[in-house]
């Protein structure tokens, strides 16, 4: 905490830190701008310079600030010496007019940000509006067109207590995109709110559209696909004997279950998928930041690509459990090599990952394997339903709960691996690698369509 502020600055005495260091050593200063009336360095808020290790000896420092003349100086540039894109300019609208928002009373004149504009990339600027002489922020426009803006409105409370708030809330993702509208409502309790409601119109659309499909599932869907009068016989030909299934059942043989090589393969087999596979929706923006220092935007766009991959591994598997059907003439040989197959693409392209030096390179490898991980998917849940039989319902709740199971342990023992070796991503892929092998070995011991209730001594 090497800087105290000094002279005339507005929180005199308020200290500031002007080195950071982490576990491993390495180390980030912060250098400050004398404060108003002081000729000493490291006596304002305002930072002129930050080095980490990125610095090197001669350059201007790893990030430059540079401010203004105003009798409080207002930030107007951002600048590097390691030659990337981060290079912003501020710009600003001087003495504003200004009034009370409640009375209209005439106030000091103010300053007001009008934009953010990164330097060398022409258009790409960040604006911002003001309601006018108030100072309140209506509207910010972002680089590429999308924006946000708000209305405000009077709350009076006890005492009495006036405060602005915002009312409305839009959004435009885009030029000429289509404006969304959320409005804010609060109790009216005038010692304090207890709550605060936001109309999301947008939600209660698409509420309104699951209420259509549901009524329209209660009409098309039958319990028994023999009751649909639409089907022909040959349909109904193929379903006869499985039909039967859509009848009621007495009580679940727990302890049958319980007993089933089957269902614990099953199980665990489920176990090892989701462990692999919920890395993509818990850890994976924190690695493309940290291991593969990647912007916000860009960790975004590739976080999605995993999810898209999966997307198309689902229909691949069922194409290719299908086609090997009618080669081998066995259905569960068949689900035993897809399964086995994503099992070990999905441990394979992880591991892979690893290796990639760049993170569009990695990020394609883990969406491989998020595409044979969902090779998985097909042929586990009608292997779910075939053991099952009449009592497929439980069987593959049971499956879903221990892969649960697998994708909550994940997230914590990846913060846990992480914590213990200083960040060490490459070992939870490893880990992640192993567990999805495992799933591969607990296919080899699966029979995946002879009913529970057939089985001996299994």
């Amino acid at each position: 905490m090497g800087c105290q502020l000094g002279g005339s600055e507005q929180d005199l005495g308020t200290l500031y830190p002007t080195l950071m260091e982490d576990a491993n050593g390495n180390q980030i200063a912060i250098h400050y701008a004398p404060g108003a009336g002081v000729g000493t360095p490291d006596s304002s808020a305002r930072i002129t310079r930050i080095d980490d290790a990125r610095w090197t000896t001669g350059s201007n420092g790893t990030y430059t600030f540079t401010y203004n003349g105003d009798a409080i100086p207002h930030l107007t540039a951002i600048a590097n010496d390691i030659h990337t894109a981060e290079k912003y300019t501020f710009t600003y609208a001087s003495n504003a007019p200004l009034h009370d928002p409640f009375d209209n009373g005439a106030q000091p004149a103010t300053t007001l940000l009008q934009s953010v504009q990164v330097t060398g990339l022409s258009g790409s600027k960040h604006q911002f509006e003001y309601s006018t002489g108030a100072g309140e922020m209506t509207k910010a426009t972002m680089p590429l067109g999308g924006e946000l803006a708000w209305t405000y409105g009077t709350f009076v409370y006890s005492g009495p207590r006036q405060y602005r708030e915002a009312q409305t809330r839009t959004m435009r993702p885009s030029t000429g995109g289509t404006l969304y509208t959320w409005n804010i409502t609060h109790d009216s309790n005038t010692a304090q709110h207890y709550w605060t409601t936001v109309a999301d119109t947008g939600a209660e659309i698409f509420g309104c559209v699951g209420v259509v499909w549901a009524a329209a599932f209660y009409f098309w869907y039958r319990d028994n696909p023999l009751q649909k009068p639409k089907m022909n016989g040959a349909e109904r030909e193929l379903l006869r004997q499985s039909s039967k299934m859509a009848s009621g059942h007495g009580d679940v043989p727990w302890g049958r279950m319980v007993r089933s090589r089957q269902l614990w393969m099953l199980c665990w087999q489920f176990f090892a998928l989701n462990y692999g596979w919920y890395f993509n929706v818990t850890w994976l923006p924190t690695y493309l930041r940290e291991a593969r220092h990647l912007a916000i935007a860009s960790t975004a766009l590739l976080s999605m690509l995993p999810l898209f991959m999966g997307g198309l591994g689902n229909p691949v598997s069922v194409f290719l459990t299908a086609r090997l059907t009618r080669k081998l003439n066995d259905v569960g040989r068949a689900r035993r090599m897809v399964a086995r197959l994503g099992f070990v693409g999905a441990g394979g392209f992880l591991f892979f990952s690893t290796r990639m030096p760049g993170p569009l390179a990695a990020m394609l490898a883990i969406g491989m394997a998020s595409f044979c991980n969902d090779f998985v998917m097909p042929v586990a849940w009608s292997s779910a339903a075939d053991i099952g039989g009449e009592h497929a319902g439980t069987l593959s709740g049971a499956m879903n709960m221990w892969g649960n199971l697998g994708g909550a342990l994940s997230p914590i023992a990846i913060g846990y691996m992480l914590d213990a070796t200083h960040n060490n991503w490459n070992l939870t892929f490893y880990v992640s690698a192993a567990v999805y092998l495992t799933g591969a070995v607990f296919w080899s011991f699966l029979d995946p369509v002879t009913p529970l209730g057939r089985q001996t001594g299994r």
